[in-house]
Protein backbone atom coordinates (compact mmCIF):
# COMPACT_ATOMS: atom_id res chain seq x y z
CA UNK A 1 0.00 0.00 0.00
CA UNK A 2 2.80 2.45 0.95
CA UNK A 3 6.09 1.15 -1.11
CA UNK A 4 7.53 3.66 -2.71
CA UNK A 5 7.14 3.99 -6.41
CA UNK A 6 10.35 3.40 -8.53
CA UNK A 7 10.72 6.02 -10.35
CA UNK A 8 11.52 8.53 -7.70
CA UNK A 9 13.33 11.55 -9.11
CA UNK A 10 14.74 14.19 -7.02
CA UNK A 11 14.91 16.65 -9.84
CA UNK A 12 11.05 16.92 -9.43
CA UNK A 13 11.54 17.10 -5.73
CA UNK A 14 13.51 19.60 -5.78
CA UNK A 15 12.10 21.89 -8.75
CA UNK A 16 8.62 21.15 -6.54
CA UNK A 17 10.60 22.85 -3.49
CA UNK A 18 12.06 25.77 -5.56
CA UNK A 19 8.12 26.58 -6.84
CA UNK A 20 6.80 26.54 -3.59
CA UNK A 21 9.10 29.12 -1.57
CA UNK A 22 7.68 32.20 -3.20
CA UNK A 23 4.16 30.60 -1.83
CA UNK A 24 5.69 30.27 1.97
CA UNK A 25 5.73 34.43 2.41
CA UNK A 26 2.24 33.75 2.33
CA UNK A 27 1.01 30.59 4.36
CA UNK A 28 3.11 31.49 7.43
CA UNK A 29 1.29 35.16 8.02
CA UNK A 30 -1.75 33.24 7.51
CA UNK A 31 -0.81 30.28 9.69
CA UNK A 32 0.22 32.85 12.38
CA UNK A 33 -2.74 34.77 12.33
CA UNK A 34 -4.69 31.28 12.46
CA UNK A 35 -2.29 30.49 15.85
CA UNK A 36 -3.47 33.43 17.62
CA UNK A 37 -7.12 33.45 16.67
CA UNK A 38 -7.33 30.23 17.68
CA UNK A 39 -5.40 30.79 20.95
CA UNK A 40 -7.51 34.27 21.73
CA UNK A 41 -10.52 32.24 20.72
CA UNK A 42 -10.12 29.77 23.86
CA UNK A 43 -8.72 26.79 22.16
CA UNK A 44 -5.96 25.41 24.68
CA UNK A 45 -2.45 25.49 22.84
CA UNK A 46 -2.31 21.67 22.56
CA UNK A 47 -5.66 21.32 21.26
CA UNK A 48 -4.83 24.10 18.37
CA UNK A 49 -1.70 22.62 17.65
CA UNK A 50 -3.29 19.44 17.21
CA UNK A 51 -6.44 21.03 15.05
CA UNK A 52 -3.83 22.40 12.54
CA UNK A 53 -1.96 18.76 12.46
CA UNK A 54 -5.22 16.90 12.00
CA UNK A 55 -7.33 19.53 9.94
CA UNK A 56 -4.65 21.28 7.62
CA UNK A 57 -7.05 23.50 6.75
CA UNK A 58 -6.95 27.22 7.12
CA UNK A 59 -10.45 28.75 6.42
CA UNK A 60 -12.04 26.58 7.80
CA UNK A 61 -9.93 26.17 10.92
CA UNK A 62 -11.00 30.01 11.64
CA UNK A 63 -14.61 29.23 11.31
CA UNK A 64 -14.17 26.58 13.62
CA UNK A 65 -12.72 28.76 15.82
CA UNK A 66 -15.09 32.11 15.47
CA UNK A 67 -17.80 29.39 16.02
CA UNK A 68 -16.70 27.56 18.74
CA UNK A 69 -15.99 30.62 20.29
CA UNK A 70 -19.70 31.48 19.98
CA UNK A 71 -20.40 27.96 21.54
CA UNK A 72 -22.09 26.89 18.54
CA UNK A 73 -23.43 23.51 18.13
CA UNK A 74 -21.58 20.90 16.80
CA UNK A 75 -23.39 20.16 13.58
CA UNK A 76 -22.99 23.33 12.77
CA UNK A 77 -19.57 23.40 12.92
CA UNK A 78 -19.40 20.02 11.32
CA UNK A 79 -21.19 21.32 8.57
CA UNK A 80 -19.67 24.84 8.11
CA UNK A 81 -16.29 23.30 7.97
CA UNK A 82 -17.15 20.29 5.59
CA UNK A 83 -18.43 22.84 3.09
CA UNK A 84 -16.17 25.21 3.32
CA UNK A 85 -13.31 21.90 2.24
CA UNK A 86 -15.56 20.59 -0.48
CA UNK A 87 -12.89 22.86 -2.78
CA UNK A 88 -10.76 20.07 -2.01
CA UNK A 89 -12.83 17.57 -4.12
CA UNK A 90 -12.55 19.35 -6.81
CA UNK A 91 -8.66 19.79 -6.21
CA UNK A 92 -8.29 16.41 -5.95
CA UNK A 93 -10.56 15.36 -9.01
CA UNK A 94 -8.60 17.97 -10.99
CA UNK A 95 -5.53 16.72 -10.08
CA UNK A 96 -6.81 12.67 -10.50
CA UNK A 97 -5.55 12.39 -14.05
CA UNK A 98 -2.01 12.96 -13.17
CA UNK A 99 -2.19 10.57 -10.05
CA UNK A 100 -4.32 7.82 -10.93
CA UNK A 101 -1.50 5.45 -11.73
CA UNK A 102 -0.41 5.61 -8.08
CA UNK A 103 -1.68 2.95 -5.04
CA UNK A 104 -4.14 4.26 -3.36
CA UNK A 105 -1.88 4.82 -0.12
CA UNK A 106 -0.12 6.95 -1.75
CA UNK A 107 -3.15 8.46 -3.12
CA UNK A 108 -4.62 9.00 0.95
CA UNK A 109 -0.69 10.86 1.34
CA UNK A 110 -0.79 13.43 -1.22
CA UNK A 111 -4.57 13.71 -0.56
CA UNK A 112 -3.75 14.59 3.22
CA UNK A 113 -1.21 17.06 2.24
CA UNK A 114 -2.75 19.16 -0.88
CA UNK A 115 -3.56 22.36 -0.24
CA UNK A 116 -4.95 25.39 -2.38
CA UNK A 117 -1.00 26.33 -2.65
CA UNK A 118 0.03 22.97 -3.45
CA UNK A 119 -2.88 22.24 -5.73
CA UNK A 120 -1.64 25.64 -7.82
CA UNK A 121 1.37 25.01 -8.32
CA UNK A 122 1.13 21.45 -9.02
CA UNK A 123 -1.73 21.58 -11.78
CA UNK A 124 0.11 24.41 -13.49
CA UNK A 125 3.23 22.61 -14.11
CA UNK A 126 1.41 19.12 -14.37
CA UNK A 127 -0.36 21.19 -16.99
CA UNK A 128 2.51 22.01 -19.00
CA UNK A 129 3.27 19.72 -22.26
CA UNK A 130 6.02 16.91 -21.15
CA UNK A 131 6.36 17.27 -16.86
CA UNK A 132 3.78 14.70 -16.01
CA UNK A 133 6.50 12.50 -15.85
CA UNK A 134 7.04 12.10 -12.01
CA UNK A 135 4.14 14.18 -10.87
CA UNK A 136 4.09 12.61 -7.20
CA UNK A 137 7.28 13.68 -6.51
CA UNK A 138 6.83 17.23 -8.02
CA UNK A 139 3.96 17.00 -5.49
CA UNK A 140 5.46 16.08 -2.35
CA UNK A 141 8.37 18.51 -3.83
CA UNK A 142 5.95 21.49 -2.99
CA UNK A 143 4.01 20.43 -0.48
CA UNK A 144 5.48 19.45 2.34
CA UNK A 145 6.99 22.70 3.17
CA UNK A 146 3.58 24.33 2.58
CA UNK A 147 2.98 21.85 5.40
CA UNK A 148 6.08 22.76 7.27
CA UNK A 149 5.19 26.44 7.13
CA UNK A 150 1.62 25.72 7.73
CA UNK A 151 2.77 23.92 11.28
CA UNK A 152 5.03 26.60 12.26
CA UNK A 153 2.51 29.21 11.69
CA UNK A 154 0.08 28.27 14.17
CA UNK A 155 2.37 27.08 16.93
CA UNK A 156 3.99 30.47 17.19
CA UNK A 157 0.44 32.25 16.59
CA UNK A 158 -0.66 29.86 19.55
CA UNK A 159 2.30 31.26 21.90
CA UNK A 160 2.09 34.63 20.90
CA UNK A 161 -1.85 34.17 21.35
CA UNK A 162 -1.45 33.05 24.77
CA UNK A 163 0.69 36.02 25.71
CA UNK A 164 -1.95 38.46 24.78
CA UNK A 165 -4.28 39.55 27.30
CA UNK A 166 -7.75 39.04 27.14
CA UNK A 167 -8.46 42.68 27.79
Amino acid sequence: MFSPPHDYNAADVRAGFISALPVLAGVMPFGLITGVAMATGGIPPLEACLMSVIAFAGASQLAATQLLGSSAPVAVIFFTTLFINLRFMMYSASLRQHLRQLPWGWKLLAGYFLSANCYALCIGQFSRAGRDKHPLWFFFGAALPVWMTWQIGPIVGVLAGAAVPAA
